[in-house]
């Protein structure tokens, strides 16, 4: 008799409604079998410059609803709030807690020691980089007027103002595209470049299924 696989229950939580697709798309191409569920909370980004305990509170509730939901580990995909789920990851140490970047982090190992980080979202470029150990050269690009395309519903111009960011980018081991949301212009960015380009979705959900 063939052994029967639990199929896991993962809850995906977010900060904006842009992350949810490019994760959805990674589970179903890395790992079909999985149930996911999403939960958004798009007062977060707002929140980002008064980070204290009541965001930290709103990141424990959403946890607490994970595990009173059934689920068998949570997903944070928004990026700059580290310290959040850090708690998070204390407070419930017995539920799997996976933060936005365990999977890309080790990943830029394989490539190198200098990497450049893209963030169209601001406040990521001063949370991320502190995940680096010291010997790592980062160079920190912040991609203005993309997220605004991404609200405005134009993925075109998104994809095609991180792709000109790209294409300037010299004298680095890979890049690191900082946010779930920004994982759809890696085809087109590519392109422009012979520089690796690491997404978080992809990177992120192989890593969850090696570790569950």
């Amino acid at each position: 008799m063939s052994k029967i696989h639990k199929i896991r229950k993962i809850a995906l939580i977010h900060a904006m409604t842009a992350s949810k697709l490019p994760i959805e798309k990674a589970f179903k191409t890395e790992w079909p079998e999985v149930l996911t569920f999403n939960i958004l909370d798009d007062s977060l980004p707002t929140d980002i410059s008064n980070i204290n305990k009541i965001i930290d509170l709103k990141f424990l509730s959403l946890v607490e609803y994970c595990i009173k939901s059934k689920a068998d580990a949570a997903l944070f995909t928004c990026s700059a709030f580290e310290s959040s789920i850090a708690l998070c990851k204390r407070v419930y140490s017995d539920f799997p807690i996976f933060g936005p970047y365990e999977g890309a982090l080790p990943l830029t190992k394989s490539y190198g020691k200098k990497i450049a980080i893209l963030a169209s979202f601001e406040p990521t470029l001063e949370s991320l980089p502190r995940l680096f150990s010291p010997d790592y050269q980062i160079e920190k690009i912040y991609v203005k007027g993309a997220l605004q395309a991404l609200r405005e519903g134009n993925i075109s111009l998104h994809n095609q103002i991180i792709g000109q960011t790209v294409e300037k980018i010299k004298n680095v081991d890979a890049i690191l595209l900082a946010q779930y949301s920004m994982a759809s212009a890696k085809k087109d960015a590519s392109e422009l470049t012979n520089i690796p380009i690491i997404t978080t979705p992809e990177s992120n959900v192989s890593f969850i299924r090696k570790t569950l």
